[in-house]
């Protein structure tokens, strides 16, 4: 779809996107990283210790995010990809995760190569972070090192100023080029080395509410903030999440469906 915006720049576009994009697959194992889970998680796994119910069982009901895998969400039409990347000490990989593990990232991004090489006038945006795990430098640089590898000179290289992929023009200065994935990268100093495009690019909202109503009234706010030009930075583009946070008595209330399936 982006062919006919090829004159457009990201400033002038609103780019669909997914979060926690690779959850279509996630195991039956947690991230080894207790100290990182996020709230909800924690409050999972007291209920369902609590509650004598298989751990995966029941956080898999609340961290699978998505129905179809990263390939055939792109093909849907999604441009922007949240990949969160962990680090599984006794595997040795990185992998997917939402509290539980996924996939391997290496697969995911062979999936965003394969549909880039198909559809030669799209460009998309993907976001590498939440490096959960306790990964070394040196685990960090592997997984910068092998997306350089996977996307070789497809890579948007950053060229030192966040605010510029507001003016870049879809058909100049991605297609053209052939540079057509622009990589944001969690680790600033490790993602310099490859020209990814540091953390800051984007900047991250969401309500963290799983009250549909609050969540609209929250969104509703930081785009009117975001227009005022008074509250968000303008060298970063906005990422407005339309998702529900899981809280406790969600997850509590949740208990009686389960039982029923």
């Amino acid at each position: 779809w982006m062919a006919s915006y090829s004159t457009r720049s990201f400033g002038e576009l609103v780019l669909p996107g997914t979060h926690d994009s690779a959850t279509r697959y996630l195991s039956s194992e947690l991230l080894p990283d207790d100290e990182q889970l996020p709230k909800w998680v924690r409050d999972a796994i007291r209920i369902a210790e609590a509650a004598k119910i298989p751990l995966d069982q029941l956080v898999r009901r609340w961290a699978k995010a998505q129905s179809l895998d990263v390939g055939e969400q792109l093909e849907r039409g999604v441009r922007y990809v949240d990949l969160r990347a962990g680090w599984d000490k006794p595997s040795g990989a990185w992998k997917i995760h939402h509290a539980l593990t996924g996939q391997l990232v290496d697969e995911v991004l062979e999936q965003v190569k394969v549909f880039l090489t198909k559809h030669t006038s799209e460009v998309v945006i993907l976001e590498l972070s939440h490096f959960y795990g306790k990964p070394s430098d040196e685990d960090v640089e592997r997984l910068a090192q092998a997306t350089q590898e996977i996307f070789g000179d497809l890579v948007k290289p950053f060229n030192g100023d966040t605010a510029s992929l507001y003016s870049m023009k879809i058909g100049a200065d991605f297609v053209a080029k052939n540079q057509r994935v622009v990589v944001v990268f969690e680790d600033d100093v490790v993602g310099a080395k490859y020209s990814f495009w540091p953390g800051r690019t984007l900047t991250n909202t969401y309500a963290d509410t799983d009250d549909p109503k609050r969540m609209y009234a929250f969104n509703r706010e930081v785009v009117m903030a975001f227009n005022d030009k008074e509250t968000f930075r303008e060298d970063a583009l906005l990422k407005l999440s339309w998702t529900l946070t899981t809280q406790a008595q969600t997850i509590l209330a949740s208990l009686n469906i389960f039982e029923k399936n």
